[in-house]
């Protein structure tokens, strides 16, 4: 009789010990390219995050640049585009003090170049090429345009502006009352809202003159048909030769970049944030927020963050040349800052460039540095944000003067 074969059941230590091996291998193979795959999607993310950022701040910037002098004037000093003297705001000034001049009115109004870089943008100065630009526009960015058919008080500081006319119907004018369908009423918050208190306003008059002021007060009833009144700081002189013409308020808008404010730093989450400012200022002071009475106290008309975390925001300006007869001839060279704060009518273009970095920095980047390589050196070692940047070049119709 054969004796039964027996079959080995289980496995040797040696089976067991390369099972396990392998296993570990695949498994730390497959946490490792997870982890990789994730950390690089975060980075894809902050990145994005702060592309669409940048794109959207661009986007304002461009917008505003485009209506600097709209409605306004590209020099008030220039022959032929006021009537008679109004003050602090456009007040001839001789060449030497136009650009220290708070009062002046221009679409350019202030420019500096190069700006003092706030302290949590660069602390170390690690990167030479994160400089930032301040600027001033003036213009109308409150309306879609002027309106027309205005009358004047007998001492000029009372304006009354028709609200049956079409442009001022399409800004002010409320067409529903309750749910109700009624006759244009004016909508006061909307008119005090564009002619603010400490704002400035031009009155153009029928011979193309313009006085320049501020605003000290606007109401409208709630009655149709019934005309708005806007009270000026000082009378439309006499020499604008009209009692009637057109009317627009100007905004003084400030790019500037300084570092972030406690709140808004705990709100991004991050050190070291610097961030660009876009502030309506009061156009007398420049660099003070423009502020109106509200319930006892004063509220900011308009200051806020449009990007964060800005590394670069310059500013260059082309500029018609000073010789030849050519209007529309271009200096293709950056102009000099001097040059456009004492003749802003030159101007026909700029150049914007800004870049903006992640919130997080990453331990490990190249060690080559600079706005075109991305990254943005946060330490002497291999540690820095990646960074991105725009530029963008714009034609600037609105400041080229009429008789220039």
């Amino acid at each position: 009789m054969t004796p039964r074969t027996r079959t080995p059941h289980g496995f040797t230590m040696v089976e067991l010990m390369v099972a396990l091996t392998v296993g570990g291998i695949a498994i730390s193979s497959i946490y490792a390219i997870g982890a990789a795959s994730t950390q690089n999607f975060r980075q894809q993310q902050r990145v994005s995050a702060t592309q669409s950022s940048l794109r959207a701040a661009m986007n304002q910037i461009k917008r505003d640049f485009a209506r600097a002098g709209y409605l306004g004037t590209p020099r008030v000093e220039q022959i032929g585009e006021r009537c008679g003297v109004t003050g602090p705001i456009g007040a001839p000034l001789d060449d030497a003090s136009r650009a220290a001049e708070t009062g002046r009115l221009a679409a350019i109004s202030a420019y500096t170049e190069i700006a003092e870089k706030p302290d949590a943008l660069d602390p170390d100065d690690l990167n030479p090429w994160a400089t930032v630009s301040d600027v001033t526009l003036m213009g109308n960015f409150a309306t879609s345009g002027e309106y027309g058919g205005i009358a004047l008080s007998v001492d000029g500081k009372t304006v009354n502006v028709p609200s049956t006319s079409q442009s001022f119907r399409r800004d002010f004018s409320s067409w529903y009352t309750a749910g109700v369908r009624t006759a244009g009423v004016c909508n006061e918050s909307a008119l005090l809202a564009a002619f603010t208190p400490g704002r400035i306003v031009r009155v153009r008059a029928l011979n193309d003159l313009s006085h320049f002021t501020t605003i000290t007060d606007a109401s409208c009833p709630n009655v149709a048909d019934v005309p708005a009144v806007i009270t000026l700081d000082t009378p439309v002189p006499s020499t604008c030769v009209a009692d009637t013409g057109w009317i627009s308020p100007i905004n003084t808008i400030r790019y500037h970049a300084v570092d972030a404010t406690d709140d808004e730093t705990s709100r991004i989450g991050a050190n070291l944030v610097a961030v660009l400012r876009r502030t309506e200022v009061d156009p007398e002071k420049k660099g003070d927020p423009l502020e109106v009475p509200e319930g006892g106290s004063s509220r900011v008309v308009d200051d806020r963050a449009i990007l964060d975390l800005v590394t670069r925001f310059n500013v260059r300006f082309l500029m018609r040349r000073t010789t030849g007869t050519s209007p529309t001839a271009v200096d293709f060279a950056p102009a000099e800052e001097l040059a456009v704060n004492t003749n802003p009518e030159r101007i026909r273009g700029v150049i914007i460039e800004l870049a903006a970095r992640t919130a997080e920095y990453e331990a490990d980047l190249p060690a080559v540095f600079g706005p075109r390589r991305r990254p943005f050196r946060m330490s002497t070692t291999n540690a820095g944000a990646r960074t991105r940047m725009l530029r963008a070049e714009l034609l600037l119709p609105n400041i080229a003067m009429k008789r220039y």
